[in-house]
């Protein structure tokens, strides 16, 4: 068990993850490229780096963050147009609103036009599938609905709740 919690081929694996470029080479990051055979990470190397690394080191400017396909020019337009039907293809996210929120902010600077539209999308996205919540089940994820049946639960042991101190 110790020995799987310190893999780092399991931590890299567990986490959305995002296009990057590096910008310059790095001694000790070769694992986080699958192709590469040694623990040099050279210049201009693509890969999928996990969502939590790539915040960590967006200041450092090591690589180039490139907008991911689950926030393509397809997925904003679904979001602008029918957000109630926009459901990305999350490996791990339960609240993959923000997550791809989370995304959207470390992008590089060439994106920085496509960044404000997806930040307005995703807001009207949430927005409009919370609103929708209450309205209509069928079109909610799984995460969604068990949000929806929580709510409602708190909602009833809170009215219960009250009719207990009032009497």
């Amino acid at each position: 068990m110790c020995a799987a919690y310190f893999d780092i081929q399991r931590l890299l694996e567990g986490a959305e993850t995002m296009p990057v470029a590096m910008r310059s080479q790095v001694e000790l990051l070769g694992p986080l490229d699958p192709r590469q055979d040694t623990s040099l990470l050279p210049k201009g190397a693509e890969f999928n780096a996990p969502l939590w690394l790539t915040e960590a080191m967006a200041k450092l400017k090591l690589f180039t963050v490139n907008v991911p396909d689950c926030l393509g020019e397809k997925q904003v337009t679904t979001m602008e147009v029918e957000p109630r039907s926009f459901k990305p293809e999350m490996k791990y996210s339960l609240n993959y609103f923000n997550t791809l929120y989370r995304m959207c902010l470390v992008f590089g600077a060439k994106h920085e036009a496509s960044r404000d539209r997806i930040k307005k999308a995703l807001r009207s996205a949430a927005k409009q599938r919370l609103q929708g919540q209450n309205k209509d089940n069928k079109n909610l994820c799984g995460a969604e609905r068990l949000l929806v049946k929580s709510r409602q639960e708190m909602q009833e042991l809170f009215a219960c709740f009250q009719v207990c101190l009032l009497q």
